[in-house]
């Protein structure tokens, strides 16, 4: 399960080719062939960043769920080379990672019949699965990271996977210990160095972000204990409590854990609140993932539409 599933090779090519764009962007962006060029070209054989080259992002514009705006990058092609040739060669180390968070429904798959090279629980599925988790609570509490993407900070990519301490103590990019170090490495190069931020829209991101989260969930749950109902989507966190000072422990707590990362909520979209006020109409979200699934193709117009006057 997780990202071990199918072919190193194939596994690789999706990172390559179906990971690069956003997923909102329209089917006419794609990338074809790049895996087979990069094969031909021997560009595999070493890494292809340079330490005094670094890149630049192309930053673009576009709409996100609920028509809001959001600014998205897309690195330069070799950043992809390297790095789907990191995640290839650690995936089965990275794996243990990503898949040790008892509330998270991002945990990134690999399906190589799947439409993106990574693959996570949809809002839909989401939706169903926290209020199922959530049932037995009184109380609620809702807050997400704030700008989550644009705000971590790379150097705490191996402070997830290898704990602050042994990461800080070797930072070489080329530990055989602190192997994260490089990962760290080629996100900044591939933003001109920078250390805040990763690029948005690309499927490496969405293992690396949830490399961050997981360890967030991880430290949480040694202060509060496993029992604590909670369910997490990327940064959209919800955690159940029986008593509204409970609840507000569970926010400091959870709160301490993401300045652990250098990162911090979003006070605007924190709140705490009843669990019977979490029953709205669920018939919006049945419409939303029957629409995303739908195809003009597949829809015929009845012959009476058809003709002409």
């Amino acid at each position: 399960m997780g990202i071990t599933n199918g072919k190193p090779t194939d596994f690789k090519r999706a990172l390559m080719e179906k990971g690069v764009f956003p997923e909102n962007l329209p089917p006419v962006f794609k990338v074809s062939k790049f895996y087979s060029v990069a094969i031909d070209a021997g560009l595999f054989e070493q890494n292809q960043i340079e330490r005094n080259k670094p890149t630049a992002l192309a930053r673009y514009n576009e709409t996100k769920r609920g028509n809001q705006r959001r600014v998205f990058s897309t690195p330069n092609p070799l950043f992809f080379i390297d790095t789907a040739n990191f995640i290839t060669k650690h995936r089965r180390q990275l794996n243990n990672a990503l898949s040790s968070s008892p509330i998270s429904h991002s945990k990134p798959e690999f399906d190589g019949d799947y439409n993106r090279a990574i693959k996570i629980s949809t809002f839909a599925e989401f939706v169903a699965a926290r209020r199922a988790k959530l049932s037995t609570s009184r109380y609620i509490v809702k807050t997400d990271i704030s700008r989550f993407f644009p705000s971590i900070y790379t150097h705490s990519i191996p402070w997830a996977v290898h704990g602050k301490r042994a990461a800080k103590l070797e930072r070489s990019a080329k530990s055989s210990t602190i192997y994260t170090n490089e990962l760290d490495y080629l996100i900044r190069q591939a933003q001109d160095q920078q250390t805040v931020g990763i690029p948005i829209g690309p499927d490496v991101s969405r293992i690396i972000s949830e490399l961050i989260a997981g360890a967030i969930d991880a430290d949480f749950i040694d202060q509060v204990g496993p029992d604590v109902p909670g369910a997490r989507l990327v940064d959209d966190i919800y955690i159940g409590a029986d008593t509204l000072e409970e609840a507000e422990n569970y926010l400091s707590a959870y709160r301490d854990s993401i300045r652990k990362f250098e990162l911090d909520i979003n006070e605007s979209k924190t709140r705490i609140f009843e669990a019977r006020q979490d029953l709205e109409a669920f018939w919006p979200v049945t419409v939303r993932r029957e629409l995303k699934g739908f195809q003009i193709d597949d829809f015929e117009l009845p012959s009476t539409i058809l003709k002409s006057d």
